[in-house]
């Protein structure tokens, strides 16, 4: 009996490393100017495309009744900074816009990253007011 790989380890593997891959690709472009905001950015902007990517794929396999991604890949894709490529997939491929639950959950997801935003802008302001 053969071990197969679950499909939300396969799929998340291969969207978060190809967004490492090619985030450590950019940076290598830019590696006199590095610094945690670029870092930052770098990652943000790919795993966004991989996010939008993976929606878009997802939504052709269920148009073709085929092997879907799993809602909990797409969910770690957004909680990893891929929230933007998700909601504009969601809106581009009117996908994933009806199911409550899931909707829930990103909308969390969202407004967690949201807070985590303010809290570290917070911190910034009150370190140069200093």
């Amino acid at each position: 009996m053969a071990n197969h790989l679950r499909p939300a380890w396969v799929h998340g593997a291969v969207g978060l490393g190809i967004g490492l891959v090619v985030t450590a690709a950019v940076l290598l472009l830019f590696a006199n100017t590095l610094n945690a905001y670029l870092v930052l950015a770098v990652w943000l902007v790919c795993i966004s495309l991989i996010t939008f990517a993976y929606y878009g794929y997802d939504k052709f396999q269920a148009v073709h009744a085929g092997r879907r991604v799993p809602e909990s890949v797409l969910h770690l894709f957004a909680l990893v900074g891929g929230s933007l490529g998700a909601y504009m997939g969601m809106w581009a491929f009117r996908h994933k816009t009806i199911k409550g639950g899931f909707r829930i959950v990103f909308w969390l997801i969202v407004f967690v990253q949201l807070a985590a935003c303010a809290v570290a802008a917070y911190g910034l302001w009150q370190r140069q007011a200093n």
